[in-house]
């Protein structure tokens, strides 16, 4: 393959979920990388240190699109302009589904069947030429596109979110400036892969996704004076690369991160407010939204992290002397919890300091108060280091951890083959129902 071809390539898995091994298998054949036979070998072992295949998806779930039901539309609805069945932006299907929804004196959102939908005195009014079975099956198809509209905004939205807080702010990079820079881009696309890698199920700390190649490869690109580190920093907004960026692109990029943690400040409260967490040490309970609630906090958590590296970088760090809101705990499986305890383990003291400390959406607003000094007096009644661990202070990454390779994983748990994972798969095991495997034959 070309350079053009291998970066377009890469360009298209930033925001999917390929391995790591994969990424670098690809990265080996630049000529950029190819430069430096040392770090090509390098590239080349990360790339050799597992099978090939996989069961596990190489993407982030996408959410379904209403193809099917925009295709229907052009025959209920041969008057309006058909929109066409391809079409992925819910601006526009909602749009479309207004227009359809006036064809027939419909309000939007308005599909209540008892209380919404208008009798033959009602349809005369409007002007409706439609007989009752023609405008109720109408009626009924606009109600089912609007849920089915609603359910695919929203699963865009979240997507968009685990995005943000596993990779960065990776969406929206257009492919001519990604492969504008090739050595750039190629830290971009290892880390990205890195950063999206997938929990597993264990009582220790995940794998730390800044690893030796991905050093290396953010090494080639400071050797380089072409490196767009405006672009870099979306994926690593750490005190080395900022410091590489005009206080414009800082400017700016604070900025994103500031609209991003307000937009994450009403989903976070919406979704608490319909939940009821158990504070005291955030296991999960019957009801609770916890994928949600775990996306967000996922997302928040990032999002802060980078806001604080910003302010830091445009010397603003004083902000947090008055307003430092908090890290939101995500909520732990209850065998996860026990699963600590047994190692001897107790709460994190993070979550007695979440738990002391207002909510950080209405701190955000200005809804509340919570001054560095209020954040480092929980932290020390909690037993935590407030700067080291990342409460009033950027978190800086450790040194770069060994290569290791990315697990087979079947719900989280590592499995020592491809082949194992898809046996364990379908039989259902570690999936937390009852598991398909047929009980032996009785004696």
């Amino acid at each position: 393959m070309s350079d053009a071809e291998i970066l377009r390539a890469l360009h298209e898995n930033l925001t999917r979920r390929s391995m790591p091994e994969m990424v670098a298998g690809r990265l080996a054949g630049l000529s950029a990388i190819q430069a430096v036979p040392a770090l090509a070998a390098q590239l080349a072992e990360v790339a050799g240190s597992r099978p090939r295949f996989s069961f596990l998806p190489d993407d982030f779930s996408e959410p379904v699109a209403p193809a099917r039901q925009i295709a229907k539309a052009a025959e209920l609805f041969p008057e309006i302009e058909a929109l066409p069945p391809t079409e992925r932006d819910p601006a526009a299907i909602e749009a479309y589904v207004a227009r359809l929804s006036a064809a027939i004196a419909k309000a939007p959102r308005k599909s209540d069947f008892r209380g919404d939908r208008l009798d033959r005195v009602g349809r005369r009014a409007a002007g409706l030429e439609l007989g009752g079975h023609a405008y109720t099956k109408r009626f009924r198809f606009l109600a089912r596109l609007e849920a089915h509209l609603a359910t695919y905004t929203r699963e865009r939205r979240h997507r968009a979110l685990r995005l943000l807080g596993k990779i960065g702010l990776v969406e929206g990079i257009s492919h001519d400036r990604f492969a504008a820079n090739p050595a750039a881009a190629a830290f971009m696309a290892y880390y990205a892969a890195r950063r999206g890698l997938r929990s597993t199920f264990t009582s220790d700390s995940q794998t730390r996704p800044f690893d030796q190649p991905a050093a290396a490869l953010l090494r080639l690109a400071e050797a380089d004076p072409a490196t767009d580190w405006a672009l870099v920093a979306r994926l690593h907004p750490m005190p080395e690369v900022l410091a590489r960026l005009t206080p414009d692109q800082r400017g700016a990029l604070l900025a994103e991160w500031t609209a991003a943690l307000a937009g994450l400040a009403e989903e976070l409260e919406s979704t608490w407010r319909r939940s009821r967490f158990q504070l005291d040490d955030m296991v999960v309970g019957r009801g609770d939204d916890s994928s949600t609630w775990n996306l967000l906090a996922q997302a928040w958590n990032s999002a802060r992290a980078a806001w604080f590296s910003l302010l830091e970088a445009t010397g603003q760090q004083g902000l947090l002397e008055e307003c430092c809101p908090g890290k939101v705990m995500r909520l732990m499986a209850a065998d996860v919890a026990a699963w600590h305890r047994a190692d001897g383990g107790g709460l994190h003291p993070d979550t007695a300091v979440w738990r002391a400390l207002p909510q950080p959406w209405a701190v955000l607003r200005g809804e509340a108060a919570c001054p560095r000094s209020l954040v480092e007096v929980a932290c020390r009644a909690a037993g935590a280091d407030p700067q080291a661990s990342g409460w009033v202070a950027v978190r800086l990454p450790p040194e770069p951890v060994p290569f290791t390779p990315t697990p087979e994983l079947v719900h989280g748990v590592e499995v020592g083959a491809p082949g194992l994972a898809l046996l364990l798969r379908k039989r259902g095991v570690f999936s937390g129902k009852a598991s398909r495997v047929a009980p032996p034959p009785a004696l």
